[in-house]
Order: structure tokens, then sequence, then C-alpha cells
């Protein structure tokens, strides 16, 4: 019927009775159409539609066919005034029709198909909304979402502003045609679980690439008082690219070693991760990590024994200077003056102005002010900050706590007290020295904390940091030191050095008239800049030390030497279950290579990526990924804080664990793509929905 009648018109029509068909009849009958083979015509419609039951159908138009010529015109005007071809006519026209825009199935499934597909662009939108507001860590949420509401929180405004230029949206979400808009607090719960769920699978399928693993854990009270575990996975990928990657916040109900450790596994369970190819394992050194029998680290070495505990380099630095700061009185006692100058000047409104103030005066003045530093009371390298501060503002402090102390009679008591404290030598000794000694602190603990920093780095940043510390011990350095801090002195009008007074111990008990120190200098040198100096550097030579375990120098040695160590061959395939003469012989072959002589582990490592030599040496590349699978820090886990911090504050401290750790993955993993046509599906699929999705 989609061609149409056969009607032939370049034929010789052979002659009956003297007569015969002519195909100029076509143009007067449309319906009309002829046969070669039997020299009859047919009804095109009439045929097309016969049905035998049909007691007006005239069967020499669909049948038998016609052939009397004599009569043909005036038997073809009474077909078609008859009945029969005039349903069949109008059957016909009903098929082309339908057949134009489809059958009526097919127009249910196209009408079902569009809605489907506005569905499914209406959530996309809504997904993308979502997600924008996750990775800028944006609360979602407002006070009062009521339709009438002018501020009905981020997530809701957002998407009114989308609706302005998107027609879809506006459908949707303004115009109500739909009886769901999904913008409840509860889908927002369900679609933000389903993307931090594949965000979580995009994790766990590159681990498993890698096949080996580290993990690292730290906790956390947030604003809530609920202690909360942030977890990341450190893996390898062929490249021997380091990746860390943030998995959740867990909530721990309590914080003793088998709580914490039940967390750790259940994480890598839900993730379907095999806990024995867990290599390594990197927390803080608090008793509930690091016990011998009861610490997170012993359980999970009982479940996977190649897992080596790491106590977090950057945390063991934090504690040399602890150790350092709170032995020597002298520093002690400066940072507790530099933080109540910082609470004195920065906490009040109007000693602040008077501070910024004398800034605007100074002849220096370069057309910005600057604030005093608050002493940072988990990261001491950072106190660094606030020693600058104050060194590089100390005529500004001391012309304002002198202004205060002469003209304000409520704190100018304070003021005074303040003033005469740095107005002493000591003083700015002290800062000057922990100017030199904490900025090289610094340096050291940001190397400790970055991602990709290895065994070998943390024992070269460590020798070059403690041979900077002991240049600081020469009487060259303490010269420059004490006549620097003599020039201030003399600037800002204050005493010069003294000897501090002592007690005569009476010669009888064994006292005797000679002075401990012969000079002013030796007393600043041994007192205060050799303590400082030697006790800094005793305890990051022993703490350091504490993660030279005997698996990271064997391994070190296998791969870091161009000679062969057999023994420490031995040891490391001891430990991971390695075929001796199979890694002997590939270092055999590759320390014969140029590229590989007289290199450091880097070095070397760069040449397997570079000359592509995984298949022909697979066994040591395996070792150099397991080399950088070792994390040395638990910094990724301390990063995350400060998201968690943005993300749960006093006004949002009710958010829920779940809907937190979603926020968390979206905030954190930023170059994790989320396939949003992937999340519509889970969406759909985990329950029966009132919108169709598919």
């Amino acid at each position: 019927f989609r061609e149409g009648s056969f009607q032939p018109r370049e034929l010789n029509f052979p002659k009956t009775d003297g007569r015969k068909f002519r195909p100029e009849w076509y143009k007067l009958y449309p319906w009309l159409e002829y046969s070669p083979l039997t020299d009859k015509a047919f009804c095109f419609a009439c045929r097309s539609f016969y049905s035998p039951e049909e007691k007006n159908a005239e069967n020499v138009f669909t049948l038998s066919g016609f052939s009397k010529w004599k009569k043909a015109v005036k038997v073809f005007e009474n077909h078609e005034k008859s009945n029969s071809h005039r349903s069949s006519n109008t059957k016909l026209s009903s098929l082309r029709e339908a057949d134009k825009s489809g059958t009526v199935i097919e127009k249910v499934n196209q009408k079902y198909s569009e809605e489907v597909q506005e569905n499914r662009l209406y959530l996309e939108a809504l997904c993308e909304s979502l997600i924008f507001c996750g990775r800028q860590s944006i609360a979602l949420r407002g006070h009062d979402e009521s339709t009438d509401s002018k501020n009905r929180g981020n997530f809701l405004e957002l998407m009114r502003l989308r609706s302005k230029d998107n027609s879809l949206v506006n459908k949707f979400f303004v115009e109500h045609r739909k009886n769901f808009q999904y913008t409840s607090a509860t889908f927002q719960n369900e679609l933000l679980s389903i993307i931090g769920e594949q965000i979580k699978l995009h994790i766990a399928k590159e681990v498993k690439d890698a096949n080996v693993f580290a993990i690292i854990a730290d906790e956390t009270q947030d604003i809530a008082k609920h202690e909360q575990v942030a977890i990341v996975l450190r893996h390898v990928n062929d490249k021997l690219e380091v990746h860390e990657s943030f998995v959740g916040f867990y909530r721990a109900r309590r914080t003793d070693g088998d709580t914490l450790a039940n967390v750790l596994k259940d994480v890598l369970i839900s993730l379907d991760l095999n806990i024995k190819h867990l290599r390594a394992q990197c927390y803080d050194g608090a008793s509930n990590m690091r016990g011998p029998y009861k610490g997170v680290a012993a359980r999970i070495i009982q479940e996977a024994p190649m897992a080596m505990y790491i106590h977090c380099n950057a945390h063991i630095l934090n504690l040399c200077i602890v150790s350092c700061c709170t032995s020597v009185n002298s520093i002690r006692n400066t940072f507790f003056v530099l933080q109540s100058l910082y609470n004195f000047i920065e906490k009040s409104t109007k000693r602040h102005a008077v501070f910024e103030n004398i800034q605007k005066s100074a002849k220096s003045f370069s057309g910005g002010t600057a604030t005093l530093k608050s002493l940072s009371d988990t990261r001491w390298a950072c106190r660094v900050e606030a020693v600058r501060s104050l060194l590089d503002n100390f005529d500004a402090t001391l012309t304002t706590l002198r202004e205060i102390s002469e003209t304000d009679p409520d704190s100018g008591g304070q003021a005074n007290a303040l003033l005469k404290n740095m107005e002493d030598f000591n003083f700015v000794f002290d800062l000057l020295l922990l100017r030199r000694v904490l900025t090289q602190c610094d340096i050291l603990s940001k190397t400790l904390q970055s991602s990709s920093v290895t065994y070998e780095v943390v024992k070269s940043v460590k020798n070059s940091t403690l041979e900077v510390l002991q240049s600081f011990r020469t009487d060259e350095f303490f010269t420059k030191l004490f006549n620097h801090c003599t020039e201030i002195a003399d600037t800002c009008g204050f005493r010069a050095a003294e000897l501090p007074r002592k007690g005569k111990i009476p010669s009888k008990i064994g006292g005797g008239s000679k002075a401990p120190f012969e000079s002013v200098q030796q007393y600043y040198k041994v007192s205060i800049l050799w303590p400082v100096i030697d006790i800094l550097s005793e305890e990051i030579e022993a703490r350091l030390q504490e993660n030279n375990l005997d698996v990271l120098n064997h391994l070190s040695k296998v791969l870091g030497g161009s000679d062969i160590d057999t023994a420490s061959v031995q040891y490391v395939c001891k430990y991971y279950s390695l075929d001796y003469d199979i890694l002997l012989s590939e270092l055999n072959c590759f320390n014969r290579t140029e590229e590989s002589r007289s290199k450091s582990i880097q070095e070397r490592a760069d040449v397997f990526v570079q000359t592509s030599l995984k298949s022909v040496f697979p066994m040591l590349f395996e070792l150099f990924r397991l080399y950088y699978t070792i994390p040395m820090n638990s910094a990724s886990c301390e990063r995350s804080f400060s998201c968690l911090r943005r993300l749960k504050t006093y006004t949002r401290n009710s958010i829920g664990q779940e809907r937190l750790s979603s926020l968390a993955l979206l905030a954190i993993e930023r170059s994790v793509e989320i396939d949003i046509s992937k999340v519509i599906d889970d969406f759909n699929s985990s329950q029966k929905r009132r919108l169709h999705f598919v």
C-alpha cells in the first residue's frame, strides 16, 4: 500500500473483442490497477482490504478481475460509488495516515520515550546541581524551603536560577507540570549516596588494578562531638604514579584499637578489596593506633602479615619540635609572650585599630596592614609564621604597646607588662633563633607531608636538615645572630644583653665566687642556642629512626643500588614470598643496562616507565610499585579534616553521616568523573518511581 496501485503504461495492451485496456483510465480512476499477466483490471483499495465476510464486496475487482473493456467506464463509475469501495478507500486513507505518524502502539511508545527523555533530562539537571554544590562544599539545604520563602537554600535557589534559561527545569520545578520534583532532603540524600558510591567504586577499581595498596587513617572530633575516621587508600598505577584516594568519613562509637580496626576492615569489605593485598598502614603515634598488642596496626597485621605499620613522619617531626621547645625554658617563655601579644592586640578591635594606625603612619608603609599570627596548637613548624609576623612588625608592636600603656587606663597595665617582655634582649634573641630553626623545620615538614615522598627522600631530607642545624651551632652563626639582635636592641632603644642574676651559693656547700658564665655571649650560646640545636637534632635523629624498618632498608638496597646485596634480596624474597632466583636474574640483567647504573631509586623507576621494561622484568617492576605504595605520612587524612570543617559547621551540625561522607567524596575526589546516566539508572532501579526513567 505504500507503493500504491500497479499502473503500467508503456505496454502493448492486448485486444479482447476489438477492445483493450486504456492507460488514460489511471488518471480518471486513481484506484485502478492492471495485471499484465491476466490482462485484467483490479481495484487497489478493495483488493487491499478484501474480506470474504464482506457482503457487499465486488469479487470482480478483488479476486477474478475485470476485462470487459466495452463496459469499462460505466462499471468503473458504479464501482467507485459502491459502499464496499468507499469503505475500502476510507480504510486505505486511514492506514496511510497512520503510516505517516505511526501506529497507535508506536505513538504510545514514542510518547513514552519522549516522557522518559524529559524525566531523565530533568533528573540530570538535579544531579548536576547537586554535584556543583558538592564540589564547591556549598550547603544545600535552607532554613525555610517553603515555596513562598525568599531564600530556600543554595540547591533550590540554584534550580530556580537554572529554570530561567532551561525550559525543561522550568516545566518541572516552577510550573509543576509533573507531580514530583525530587528535590526533598530524602531524594537529595539518595542521589548523593548513589554518587558517592560511584566514586568509591571507581577508586576501588583502580586499587584492584594496582593489586597491592596501603591504608591511611586518622581521626578527629567534629562540631557535633562525633569521632570521625578519615580513610585514604594509596595505590600506584602502571606508570608508577602515586594516588592517594579518599574513601569517606566513618563514625567511630569508640576509639579503642579493636573498634577502629573493625571500621577499617568493614570499609575494605564494602569496597570488595582483599585485605591480604594490604602492604602498609600509616597512622599517627597514639597508643590506640600503634599499641603492640591491642592497637589498630597490630590487629590489622594479624590478618595481613605484610601490612607494615608506618608512624606518620610529619607527626614525628612535630613531636621533635614540641620536645625541643618545651625543654628549653627560654623558648617556652617566648612562645607564651608571643601568644599573649596576639591575644592582647588582635582579639580587641580597639587595640587592633591602634596597631593598624601606627602601621599606616610609618615611613615604610606600602599600602597594606599586617596582623599578628596566632600559634598553631598542633603544627609547631607553622609557628614560624607567628614569629615572622612579630619580627616584621616589631617596631609597630612596640609603639602600639607604649601608646596603650600611656592612654588606656583599663589595659595599660597589661600593655606595660608585655612591653617589658618585648624590650628584653633574651626575647628578641629567641625570636631570631626560632625564625631560622623553625624555617628549616617548616621546609622539612612540607616535604614530609607530600603524598609523593618516599623512604629514600625522607632519609635524604632528614640528613640535609641535620647538617643545616649543625651549621647553626657554629661560632660564625652565633656571632651573626647575636650582632643582629644587638642592632635591634639599639634601634628600638632597650637595654643590651646582660647576664641573668643568680643567687650566690655559700662556699661551705660547694659554692664559690666564680660566675657560671664568663661572658654574656657564652650564656646565650650555652644556655639557649646549643640546647635548642642539640635537643632538636637528637630528637630528629632518634625519632625518625622509628620508621627505619628492616624491610624498608632491604627493599631500598635491592632497588637503589647497581651492586646486588644478596642478603637484602633474600630478605625481601622471604618477606614478600617471592622467587629468589627470578628476582636475582632480573636484577643482574637490569643492573647491566646503561640506564640503571649509579642512579637513585626514582631515576631507576623512571627508566622502567620510559623504556617499557615492565614486561621484561615483571617482578622487579612490582617491587618498584610496592616501594611507592608504602606511605610516609598521613597528611592526606589531615587535609580531609579541612573539608570536614567546611561541611559540618555549627549551622550544619545535624548533617547525616552518609550525606556527610558523600559530600566529602565530591569535594575531595574532584578528578573522578561522575556518570550521571549511570546515577539515574541506579536511582530508578533502587525502588519503584512515580516518574519513568527507562
